[in-house]
Parts: C-alpha cells; structure tokens; sequence
C-alpha cells in the first residue's frame, strides 16, 4: 500500500511541475464515489472511492493519475475465497478524450491501465475445512480501464463529472492451511474485473 501511496504523489508532483512550464494549459484535482459492480458471481457490489490529479495537454486531451478504492463483500466459493471482503486500491494512469467542446457540458472517452494492489479479509467460517485456513492473500497485479464520462462545467473553478467504466484484471490467490500435518499451500486465478460508475467534483487551479 505504501509504495502505491508514494507513486501517486510522486505523479503528482509531476504534473504540478508539468503545469507550471505549460502556458494557458489547466490542471485540476478530482474527487469522487464509486459504485463497483463485479464480474464474478460470489463477489457482490461495492463502494468506494476516487482520488486524482489531470493536465490538459492539448484542447481535447487530458493525461490523468487517480488512486482508486473499492470495497467488495464475498461469498465463499468451494475450492476459492472464503467469506470475507476484498479491498482494493487502484492506482490507474489514463488519457482521457473530449468528444465536445461546450460552454456547459464535455462528454469524454477514456482508456488506461496502471497497479491494483488488492488485499482479502477473511471473515465468519463456516466448517471445520474453513478453519484450517490460516489466510488467503491476493497478489498485486495490473490492470485496465476505460470508459465514457461528462463534465458539467459549473462557475469558477468548480465542474462537476460522471462516468461509467470497466477495469479489467486478473491475479492469483495463495491460500494458505494449518493442519495437523503441517502447513500447505495452494493457488487459483481469480478475476478482480468489475464495472465502475463514479460521480464527482473537479478543483481547477
């Protein structure tokens, strides 16, 4: 997690140094909430959060850096995760494209990829099976993203935005036992892919 902290604000002061040698080109700060719908069947709906920092580069393109969070609550699966929660935090690089240049409103394309770091909290067992696991980890790995959104342009320095998106990635769970024979381990693929809808505020400065 921390590493992941320090790649943001190291992009973000990146894009502040960027700002201050690009005549006439505006970066901002966005906030948002998330509502994350997962692919799998035993993963189930979720809520987060979104923070990052963008650079107009040209007229109709934006580079920006945001830090994601997600909050999943799953079911056990035989032979996969136990009950439990997934959290995820996301860290994502992506260029978006406006496809309108409007006083009031910019609808927008966007693609991306960047890390997904993702840890699993066990929660309540159910057999004596599930007590010999000692816990299950999820292993970081990368990702991508992409999607539509729009921005209501509001007075000053404030706008408004919401999009809609998917973010693809898969990794690998290391369950770990305890038996009376000793430890053992075992791993699966497990996909973290889920559909995203974020609204928010954007800070311009």
């Amino acid at each position: 997690m921390r590493k992941y902290i320090i790649i943001l604000i190291l992009t973000a002061c990146f894009l502040l140094h960027v700002n201050g040698f690009a005549q006439g080109r505006r970066t901002s700060l966005f906030i948002g909430a998330s509502s994350y719908f997962p692919v799998e069947d035993n993963i189930h709906q979720g809520y987060g959060s979104s923070l990052g920092l963008s650079i107009l580069t040209t007229r109709k393109v934006t580079f920006s850096v945001r830090w994601d969070y997600g909050r999943y609550p799953v079911d056990k699966e035989e032979g996969k995760l136990l009950n439990g929660t997934i959290y995820i935090t996301p860290i994502l690089a992506s260029v978006h494209y406006s496809l309108i240049n409007n006083s009031s409103f910019s609808p927008y394309v966007f693609l991306g990829a960047g890390l997904v770091g993702a840890n699993f909290q066990i929660g309540e067992r159910e057999t004596p099976e599930d007590q010999e696991v000692r816990d299950q980890k999820i292993k970081n790995g990368l990702g991508l993203h992409g999607g539509i959104g729009i921005i209501f342009r509001m007075k000053g320095r404030v706008s408004l935005y919401a999009e809609t998106g998917f973010i693809r990635s898969e990794t690998t769970v290391t369950t770990t036992y305890e038996t009376l024979l000793g430890t053992r381990q075992e791993e699966f693929s497990q996909k973290l892919s889920s559909y995203k809808v974020t609204a928010g505020i954007i800070l311009y400065f």
